[in-house]
């Protein structure tokens, strides 16, 4: 029977695996276009989202600091957060877009669907981070 342990690891390893996939894929996509707003599109809608769920990850190695899952997980979602703001800046930066508030609501319009991306990736890491606690600690 497998233990709880390597349940987590498979977890882990699955987690990693699917989410680098999509950036590789998604940074890809963005190389090979050469118009810069389609080229934003892909950046905003799928680089960085995933690469947001990556940084997020490191927590998941700090799962024994933890003492309870709601606590880990809260923490999960924190890390994401904090990295997908630091990334649409570094993109709005990189693409030298407006980084001011008349701006936000734009980004809100053409960018829509990688808002809801994050939006779905936070709930999976928060489900996700739970079950991972929670079988790390048994």
């Amino acid at each position: 029977m497998i233990n709880n342990k390597t349940k987590a690891i498979v977890l882990r390893i699955i987690f990693i695996a699917v989410f680098l996939t999509m950036c590789i894929s998604m940074f890809v996509v963005e190389l090979n276009i050469t118009w810069a707003f389609m080229n934003s599109l892909a950046a905003f809608n799928g680089v960085i989202p995933s690469a947001a769920v990556l940084v997020s990850n490191i927590n998941w190695f700090f799962v024994n600091k933890y003492r309870s899952k709601d606590k880990f997980a809260k923490w999960s979602l924190v890390l994401y957060v904090l990295a997908y703001i630091i990334g649409i800046i570094c993109c709005c930066i990189h693409y030298e877009m407006p980084i001011i508030l008349e701006a936000f609501f734009y980004y809100v319009y053409q960018y829509g669907s990688g808002i809801l991306l994050s939006v779905l990736f936070c709930i999976v890491i928060y489900i996700l981070s739970k079950v991972y606690f929670r079988l790390i600690k048994e």
